[in-house]
């Protein structure tokens, strides 16, 4: 890769690292802090929470899918990119969560707003054992509609059985946090 285009990637990451930082701070939202369900979705956002359920993506084998395939299990729905420090940081937890509990309906989705062929690489190297959606435009469109008007990556929704959105996350989860919010739920 050449020193110029490495140096784009780089100055890119930071400003948009920067920007994730300033506008999380802005909102006073810290990077650890949970959004109960009541304050992203009201009576006018439950139309566009059923219309984000049938939002279509591609994994990578090329299937189609949408959130509503996975209505019966309690859902954690992560957007990520590869490039993303923090998302890369909270992954392996995702897998160990999804390795201990996945017979009990729990179910990771990862949602990579990445380039597919950075994003399989990924996967296959860190042994990703949930599904990959390849989000794109469509990714960021219904981390908007699923309450991160800020675009902040990583962000972490969770429903219950139902399809029902229990609660958001912006910024990096911790084993913990997710054990505290999903436990009451298998």
């Amino acid at each position: 890769m050449g020193r110029t285009k490495l140096l784009l990637i780089a100055t890119i990451s930071i400003a948009l690292g920067g920007a994730s930082f300033f506008l999380t701070q802005q909102e006073g939202v810290d990077n650890r802090a949970s959004t109960t369900v009541a304050a992203v979705v009201g009576e006018s956002s439950k139309l566009q929470l059923e219309e984000a359920r049938s939002l279509p993506f591609m994994d990578l084998k090329s299937d189609s899918h949408t959130l509503k395939g996975w209505e019966g299990k309690v859902l954690i729905l992560n957007f990520w990119a590869t490039w993303c420090p923090p998302c890369r940081r909270e992954i392996p937890a995702f897998i160990e969560l999804q390795d201990e509990f996945g017979d009990k309906g729990l179910q990771f989705v990862g949602v990579a707003v990445d380039n597919a062929k950075r994003v399989a690489t990924y996967a296959v190297k860190n042994g990703i054992n949930y599904p990959t959606l390849l989000g794109e435009s469509n990714g960021l469109e219904l981390s908007i509609m699923l309450g991160n008007s800020a675009s902040v990556l990583p962000y972490t929704v969770i429903f219950d059985r139902n399809g029902t959105m229990i609660s958001s996350h912006r910024g990096e989860v911790s084993r913990e946090l997710m054990l505290e919010q999903v436990s009451p739920l298998l």
